[in-house]
């Protein structure tokens, strides 16, 4: 899952990228970590065609720049279903913002038409929001650093799980990585991020029995999404931020914080049981992709699940009050 610096696409067309992902995507349903790198690959593969149009129709890029993955992509923890999260950044030059904000929206419209939707936040390369250049976002960092709201904590986090993709002549975690040193984040910064970090809703009662959505299209399922991954995500990206880690992905990180804390030695096995099961064929849409209907669960199943709803939302709390308590190791 490495950057790369060339522009040339591997494919003709943006339908015979569409293809190859139709056909590939059953095949990988319960291997994650294949999924992703095929992921990169149609994501990297569309953004080269679009750059090779844009080239046909207004020239060269006026500046180096970098398109990155931004949310459950960079982390490469994408479902068989996805929807698009991405930024581009690039150095001052003169007709910069119009160019890339154009090759922005030709990108995310491209992605859509092989198979991710369209973000619902808007946090795509399209959006100015996430297109822009160097010391804008530097200005935009330093604001949300400010951390006066959820919001402000949502971007950090985003911009956090940043991952280059493809690069000519820059990278994204340039810029990322001065932010989120030891040195950049002070105790004061870490206090305010936790305490707007909201607790993770219960996946089972005190009785140890598992919690289902109780009514709607997905009632008798599990939220994967909420009561299952995101503790074990937002509890990682907290312990990036506590120790001043770089990785990127939940599974590292998590590893690296089972390393330094041998109570916690299950987190990385439970999430990637947790991944999973998100990743299935029979999933047809991205809200759909969330929910885990617990009738096709096994006893043993069940019991695994038990565990790792548990154990996420235990591993949350523990990181949400170090980080509230203040301090950094």
């Amino acid at each position: 899952m490495n950057s790369s610096e060339h522009n040339l696409s591997m494919f003709t067309t943006y339908q015979d990228i569409r293809s190859e992902r139709r056909q590939m995507l059953p095949r990988l349903e319960r291997s994650p970590r294949e999924m992703e790198e095929y992921h990169d690959k149609w994501i990297r593969e569309t953004v080269y065609l679009s750059l090779e149009e844009m080239q046909k129709e207004r020239g060269q890029p006026p500046a180096p720049f970098a398109f990155f993955l931004l949310g459950s992509a960079a982390r490469g923890e994408q479902g068989f279903v996805s929807d698009q999260d991405h930024g581009l950044i690039y150095k001052n030059a003169e007709g910069a913002d119009d160019y890339f904000l154009s090759l922005g929206y030709k990108i995310s419209n491209s992605l859509d038409l092989i198979g991710y939707d369209w973000c619902e936040g808007g946090i795509m390369a399209a959006n100015s929001m996430f297109c822009k250049e160097e010391e804008a976002w530097r200005k935009q960092f330093n604001q949300w650093l400010a951390c006066e709201s959820w919001e402000d904590v949502r971007y950090i986090f985003l911009l956090a799980d940043a991952r280059t993709l493809v690069a000519k002549g820059i990278h994204m975690e340039e810029l990322t990585r001065s932010f989120f040193s030891t040195s950049q984040v002070s105790r004061q910064v870490l206090k305010r991020i936790a305490s707007h970090m909201a607790v993770p809703p219960k996946g089972t009662n005190i009785f140890g029995q598992l919690l289902p959505v109780p009514k709607g299209p997905f009632s008798g399922s599990i939220n994967l999404k909420t009561q299952g991954l995101f503790p074990y995500v937002n509890g990682a990206r907290l312990a990036a931020l506590y120790y001043g880690w770089e990785n990127v992905s939940t599974f590292e990180r998590l590893s690296r914080f089972e390393e330094k804390n041998r109570e916690w030695s299950r987190l990385a096995e439970f999430f990637q049981l947790l991944l999973a099961w998100r990743t299935s064929s029979e999933v047809n849409s991205v809200e759909q992709g969330h929910f885990l209907a617990l009738t096709k669960l096994t006893t043993e199943e069940k019991h695994q699940l038990k565990q790792a709803l548990k154990i996420g939302r235990a591993f949350f709390l523990h990181m949400k009050r170090s980080l509230e308590r203040g301090g950094r190791h």
